[in-house]
């Protein structure tokens, strides 16, 4: 039977693991209070609780989600195989000194209800003892509470630093420093037809050579047969391409989409941000023969 000090620690050192890690030291101290076996409970619920708080899930490949599906069900299978060189013995009643030691899924099943048959002939049970109250047991709820409470505080800071990473929280902060949002305007010239439906705004910073762009009512688009492309007009670059601004997709559902981007070179004076659709890898020089929308700065006075 494992110690109360024993198991306290065994708990400290699980509730260490999965919040910082452990040391190669304490590594080794929680392999032997565990005695071979796997306890990975809180471990679980840390990483229940960061993937709650993550703004947007991304799925598991397919190929990586049924390895992993296979991996933990010959997990499972292995906790149910017998020993290797177990001879078959006959079928008797076990008994108090015979007994053979439960299997993990007995364990996790628990004692099996007990029937009269199996009562003893004397029909007296011994008292019921109750264990005493000690520091150690309200040492240990201290502890569960300790990490609770950690763990709520990692997941409110994980949220925060998500949030505030986001592409929205990044052009709420474009904005806030004064720089001007350009909406989105149909191209009349080779336009597509769809194109007067399309809602939105660029907000262009030139000291980080960085933007984004808002959609609204923009149709998905399909990664295997076109994409869309962002082109960015330079002044300074007076008879010369437009800068590419870089490619996107638009997801099949969505009713705005922020797109962050970046020009390929550098941008000196932007006169007009504009997108085509292209094909699905992006074209170096667009013929502009399937516009969407342009956008341009609002005109300076004096």
């Amino acid at each position: 039977m494992m110690r109360v000090a024993d198991f306290d620690r065994r708990e400290e050192l699980l509730i260490g693991r999965a919040l910082d890690g452990l040391s190669e030291s304490e590594a080794r101290e929680l392999d032997a209070l565990l005695g071979g076996r796997e306890d990975h409970s809180y471990d679980i619920t840390a990483a229940r609780l960061e993937l709650a708080c993550l703004k947007e899930v991304i799925s598991m490949p397919v190929t990586a989600r049924l390895r992993v599906e296979r991996a933990a069900q010959e997990w499972l299978e292995n906790l149910e195989a017998p020993t290797a060189s177990t001879a078959p013995v006959a079928a008797t009643a076990p008994t108090a000194a015979t007994r053979a030691t439960p299997t993990r899924s007995e364990e996790l099943r628990g004692p099996a209800p007990l029937r009269l048959a199996d009562a003893p002939a004397d029909r007296s049970l011994p008292p019921v003892t109750k264990a005493p109250a000690n520091r150690s047991s309200f040492r240990t709820v201290l502890v569960g509470l300790a990490m609770a409470a950690a763990l709520s505080f990692a997941a409110f800071v994980g949220y925060q630093q998500l949030s505030e990473r986001s592409p929205a929280s990044q052009r709420e902060r474009m904005l806030a420093s004064g720089l001007d949002a350009m909406q989105w305007a149909p191209w009349t010239e080779t336009a597509v037809s769809y194109s007067k439906d399309v809602r939105g705004d660029v907000v262009w910073d030139e000291r980080t050579q960085s933007g984004y762009m808002t959609f609204r009512n923009l149709p998905p688009s399909d990664p295997t047969s076109f994409c869309y492309q962002l082109w960015i007009i330079d002044a300074s670059r007076e008879g010369e391409p437009p800068v590419d601004g870089g490619v996107f997709h638009v997801p099949a559902g969505a009713t705005e989409v922020i797109v962050p981007f970046h020009p390929r070179v550098k941008v000196k004076s932007a006169a007009a941000f504009a997108i085509t659709v292209e094909k699905p890898e992006g074209v170096v020089v667009s013929k502009q023969d399937r516009r969407v929308v342009v956008a341009a700065p609002p005109a300076k006075s004096g």
